[in-house]
């Protein structure tokens, strides 16, 4: 690996500033729709149920292929698969832009998805093939800090572009800047990569594992609407459970598998990768679910919503920091006292009436954020630090996985449990929140069933990680 390292220091900076630049962009685009979804529910006059698809068509199409690029990098080359994914996502964000009705822009967003799985599920490789090992977790932390920013910064950009210039504007921005970026990365991106030891691809896997997550997740998404024992949505699941079978068989038979849970017969490993995947989950529910109490409770323009959900953005500058924190008391205790925060922040959530201060959902937010860049470097590390090494990438590319399946689950779970307890007026009828004449009130019940899933779902992400029974250093693992 050593023969492929560059040596010039200017030439490594750009190189992970491309990186960097791409893993913002490409999660920032999964939840920068966020804030401007009440907008465009409004002007399209969407439920928030069917305008949740436009969030849930960009992560679908980000999770389902991912392990699959990965893979394909380590066959072709990471510079390949990125360039593409870069080209790929800068095109069809031009064309969500110009989308001039609801479906046209779902589908260019599931489009725009699948660029931002091809960047995604090679970005950390670099730092790992030409970085030196003196400066390699410096690299790879800056490139999953740059990921979680864009992921926290998306709903801030997005309430500011929506207000000022129009949501549309969400979308054009991307292209002058993917352009650039793509020019520098043409130059820069090394060329030469590992030959794969192993050039087979678990192409029936990589199948099995997209339709369950597509099965899985329109089943969950639509069940309200079509009927929890309607055919579509009885169908969906028999064929969730018919995949799941199918892929977990497979997977545990062949020696070169796109999905290895053979990782997962180690309890540390299991419990920090389900622990990742419910804060990714906590974080997606609380990004879709807050623009829509602003807007419609708190009656907020978009530009003042953006401004206060950007504080969650502020706990992610934690993230180097909750590294080099555990590497010192142990990860399993920060990852603890993230998880911890994340349930204090909903319980401060679920008790928020109407009546409250806006203050005390501000505050909220924030210790959310807290939280969120807290856990999320030594709770990488604990998966890590149980993986043996020539295992680590699986385990990498696992870890990718459950985050954005993560978010998904948020979007869905949260969105689902909401729509089940507002006014069927709402929910049903395929009518905006801001149209539906029902009064603020009376959506009271439905965000406080929906904390309280974020509150038991932290609940069990402190019992888990207090269950981990590893070491408390994980020296040698890669940071975030």
């Amino acid at each position: 690996m050593e023969n492929y390292i560059i040596s010039d220091g200017r030439r490594q900076k750009t190189l992970m500033a491309v990186v960097c630049f791409g893993a913002l962009m490409a999660n920032m685009d999964a939840t920068i729709v966020n804030v401007c979804l009440p907008t465009i529910a409004g002007e399209l006059n969407l439920s928030p149920s069917i305008a949740s698809i436009l969030i849930l068509a960009y992560l679908l199409f980000e999770t389902g292929p991912l392990m699959a690029f990965g893979k394909l990098g380590d066959l072709f080359g990471g510079r390949r698969v990125f360039l593409a994914g870069f080209s790929l996502f800068t095109l069809s964000s031009f064309a969500c832009g110009m989308a001039t009705s609801f479906w046209p822009l779902v589908i260019m967003r599931a489009v725009q998805g699948v660029g931002g799985a091809m960047i995604f599920s090679v970005m950390l490789s670099f730092a790992a093939l030409y970085i030196p090992t003196s400066r390699r977790g410096r690299a790879m932390g800056w490139t999953t800090t740059a990921a979680a920013l864009g992921v926290a910064l998306g709903p801030t950009v997005g309430g500011f572009i929506a207000h000022y210039v129009g949501w549309r504007y969400v979308f054009f921005i991307n292209v002058p800047l993917g352009l650039a970026a793509l020019a520098i990365g043409y130059a820069v991106l090394p060329k030469e990569h590992p030959p794969a030891r192993d050039k087979r691809f678990d192409l029936l896997g990589a199948l099995y594992q997209t339709v369950f997550l597509m099965s899985f997740l329109f089943a969950v998404n639509r069940g309200l609407e079509l009927g929890w024992l309607s055919l579509p949505i009885l169908s969906a699941f028999a064929v969730c459970l018919v995949l799941a079978v199918l892929l977990v068989r497979r997977e545990l038979r062949i020696d070169y598998p796109v999905l290895d849970f053979r990782l997962f017969a180690n309890r540390d490993t299991l419990l920090a990768t389900l622990t990742h995947c419910l804060s990714m989950m906590a974080l997606g529910g609380v990004l879709f679910l807050m623009p829509f109490y602003l807007q419609d409770v708190r009656n907020l323009p978009a530009d003042i919503i953006g401004l206060i959900m950007s504080v969650i953005s502020f706990g992610q500058f934690l993230g180097p920091f909750a590294g080099q924190l555990g590497d010192r008391v142990g990860h399993k205790k920060v990852t603890l006292a993230g998880v911890f925060l994340g349930l204090v922040a909903f319980g401060m959530f679920t008790i928020m009436d109407f009546g409250e201060p806006l203050w005390w959902a501000v505050s909220a937010l924030v210790l959310f954020g807290l939280s969120q860049g807290l856990n999320r470097a030594p709770n990488i590390q604990l998966i890590l630090a149980s993986v043996p090494p020539e295992r680590k990438g699986t385990a990498a590319s696992i870890t990718a996985l459950m985050r954005s399946l993560g978010l998904v689950l948020g979007v869905v779970v949260f969105e689902t449990t909401f729509s089940e307890l507002i006014p069927a007026s709402v929910s049903l009828d395929a009518i905006s929140l801001g149209k539906s004449g029902v009064a603020a009130e009376s959506l009271h019940e439905g965000f406080v069933a929906t904390f309280l899933v974020g509150l038991v779902v932290s609940a069990v992400m402190v019992a888990m990680v207090a269950a981990v029974r590893g070491a408390p250093k994980a020296a040698g693992a890669a940071t975030k």
